[in-house]
Formats: C-alpha cells, structure tokens, sequence
C-alpha cells in the first residue's frame, strides 16, 4: 500500500505537470494568434486609413488647395486613385514590427502596474492613470525600437552595397578601390543606393525568421521560450527550426533584395548635370520595369541561390548562437547582455563565411537579365564564374559580410531577447 500510495502520487504530480506544459504552450498560441490578428487588423486599418493621411499631409505641407474637396477631386484628377495610396508601402511593411512592439508592451506595463491579466481587467479595471502610462512607455519603446532598427540598416548598407559591386563587377581592384571609386563619381550618396527597400522590409523579414524559428521550435520541443534554459532543445531541432525559418524569409525576402542589387549597382551619379540618366529612378521604377521586360518570374532571380543561401547558413546561425550562449550562461540561468551581443556577434560571422558562395552566384543571377541572359541557371553561372576567375570568386566580399555581420547580428539577438523577456 505505501508504494502504491507514492506511484499514484507521483502520477498525479505527472499529470499536473503535463497540464501545466499543456495550458503554457496553449496560453502562447493563443498569444501568437492575438498578435497575428493585431497585424492583420494594422494592416487593413492602414489601407483604410491611408487616403485620409495622404489628405491631411498634402493640406499640412501645400498652399495650392482651397480645402478638403479641393484637395481630394485634384488628387484624383491628376493621379487618379492610386494618387491616395502613395507612400503606403513603407507604413505597411513595418506595421507588424511597430504593433507588437506597442501592444505588446502596453500590455506587459499594464500587468506590471496592476497585477491583473488580460481576463481579470473587466471584473477589477485599471485606473486611466496606469492605461496613461502603459500606453506612454509602449509608444516611446516602440519609436526606439524602429529607430534602432532603421539605424542599423543605414550603417551596415554602405558595406553591403561595396560587397554587391565586388561580387557582380570585375572594374575594381579591391575593397579600398571600390571605396575610393564609388566616392569619386557618386559621392556618400553612392554607397546609399538601393536602402529604401531594406529599410521597408526590415520589419517583415525579421518578424519571419524570427516567428517561424520560435514556433518551428514551440512545435518540436513543446517547451517555450522560458522553460528552454531549464530544458534547452537539442541542436537539431534548433538547426531545424533555424533551416524553416530561412526558407521562408528567402521567398518574402527575393524580390526586395533584387531590387536592391539592382539599384547598387547602378554607379551614374544622380546629381551631377550632363551625366547619363541611370537605368532606374528608384526602386518603384525597378519593380516596373522589371515586371514590364522580365515579367514576374523577374523579381524572382536568384531565388533559388538565396534559398540555398540562406536555409543552411540560418540553421547554424541560430546553432552558433544557442551553444555559445550555453557554453558561457550558468545552467538554468537566462545569458548576460554581454553574453546575447558576443554569441550574437559570432554567429553572425560564422553564417556568412559559409553563405557567402552562394551569395556571389545570388547577386549574379539577380544582375543576370539586365543587359541580355548571361546565365541558363544556376550552376552555369557557377561553372562560368569558376572558369573565367577561379576559387576565389566565391569568397568575393566575405571581408565585408564579416565586418558588418558582428555589429548588426549582436543588436539583432539583443533586441529578439529583450522583446522575448518583456512579452513573459
């Protein structure tokens, strides 16, 4: 009897912990689900709301209006609808981005403020002083946090446009003489081209990876992200989850970073009188164009290279992050500010040694089409670029990926973390 007595006691603490992994698991998806309606209802609230914003601003900013009707039946007759629907991309692409930042963080303040979930606000409100408050610190964060992110970007996209013009053009002797080239006939604006869509799809790309990769590893493990430093996922799973997540940042990712490549590699300067027009006007013009002489399968060049680019490299990516962040955090702990910037960093380096290859075929294949098909795939290009430069062509621009790849993927695990301890 004692015996039995303790088997079914320790059955019963089986089943308790089983339902609590269960009701953890079930309360994040219905977090999951909560912030994906949230995007979705930005989203179209923002296609809504877009046409009134265009109204406001041109009646803020121009004296040519005698009112609003004035404004709206001009703005129709001169540019038709899509006159009202311009400059909606950037406010679209960043929508999920800056909802969950607010929401989420107006909701965690609200919890901090009153002790009360979600569920229990009805039956004990909040007072509007702590709602006052909880939406401030939201609004402040989420202003820092896209800030940080659109700063990041325009510090690391001077390397990258230097890396794309020594991987597709042959004219430079070196980093320090594409440096120097690009400066004498473009100026600092040279080494901007083509940011505008990084800085507009940042918030997407990032939401992907980072979304797939956390839910990929909720489905494998059935442990969230609090319980994995007590109960940390194998290397596989992480690999596999890492690997999931690439693949489908590479598909949302293609034709932004086509237009990208193209507009790097436009080297007429912009504002010097008497030069040659460049071939595009901006990336709205590219994605014209492109679709107009390539057709649609034209923003898609060189997908299958980044997809081969970037579903492995990812894979160790988030596997050089986890185990350096294990090899140097006390068991059960949560890793250092320090720890998160150095696996971070590394991480980022080790990914782009080993993506690299397939990044020069993935900036060739997307310039391939511009001036006549060069290529007839993929491993023709390789077999070319091999035949006419040898080896080293592969690892052209994998000095820049580097030095931009510590700074940028440190503040990336830094923010993912900090956002993932606020949002427990």
């Amino acid at each position: 009897m004692p015996g039995g007595g303790k088997r079914l006691t320790w059955k019963l603490v089986d089943h308790a912990a089983a339902a609590e992994t269960r009701e953890t698991c079930l309360t994040e998806r219905k977090a999951e689900y909560s912030q994906h309606l949230l995007v979705t209802t930005g989203a179209v609230g923002l296609v809504l709301g877009h046409p009134f914003d265009t109204i406001k601003v041109r009646l803020q900013t121009q004296n040519t209006y005698r009112g609003i009707v004035d404004c709206i039946l001009k703005t129709y007759r001169h540019e038709s609808v899509l006159g009202f629907f311009k400059g909606m991309s950037f406010p679209i692409a960043s929508v999920a981005l800056v909802n969950s930042v607010l929401f989420g963080v107006y909701s965690n303040t609200l919890l901090a403020l009153t002790a009360t979930s979600h569920q229990e606000r009805r039956a004990q409100p909040p007072s509007y002083t702590n709602i006052f408050i909880a939406g401030c610190t939201g609004g402040v964060l989420q202003h820092l946090l896209v800030t940080t992110g659109a700063v990041g970007l325009v510090l690391g996209h001077p390397f990258d446009t230097i890396k794309v013009r020594l991987q597709t053009q042959n004219t430079y002797r070196g980093i320090v003489d594409c440096i120097l080239k690009t400066y004498r006939h473009e100026s600092v604006l040279g080494f901007f081209k083509g940011m505008s869509f990084p800085i507009a799809s940042v918030a997407l790309v990032n939401s992907v990876l980072f979304g797939v990769y956390s839910n990929t590893l909720l489905a494998l493990t059935a442990t969230s992200h609090q319980e994995r430093r007590a109960q940390p996922p194998s290397y596989t799973n992480i690999f596999i989850a890492g690997c999931t997540g690439g693949v489908l940042q590479a598909y949302c990712l293609a034709p932004f970073d086509l237009i990208k490549v193209r507009l790097q590699n436009q080297t007429e300067p912009r504002m010097k009188i008497g030069s040659s027009e460049p071939r595009y006007r901006g990336p709205v013009h590219c994605a014209a164009s492109i679709l107009r002489e390539e057709g649609p399968q034209g923003l898609f060049r060189g997908s299958w290279a980044l997809v081969l680019r970037d579903t492995p490299t990812l894979g160790m990516y988030f596997v050089t992050y986890e185990g350096l962040c294990r090899q140097y955090t006390p068991e059960g702990q949560n890793p250092s500010s320090t720890t998160v910037l150095v696996a971070g960093g590394f991480a980022g380096i080790a990914s782009w040694i080993t993506a690299t290859p397939f990044d020069v075929i993935k900036s060739r294949m997307q310039m391939d089409g511009l001036k006549g098909r060069k290529y007839r795939g993929m491993l023709h290009c390789m077999a070319s670029s091999f035949r006419q430069e040898g080896i080293r062509v592969f690892f052209k621009g994998m000095t820049l990926n580097s030095a931009r790849a510590f700074p940028v993927n440190a503040v990336t695990f830094l923010s993912y973390e900090y956002l993932l301890s606020l949002w427990r």
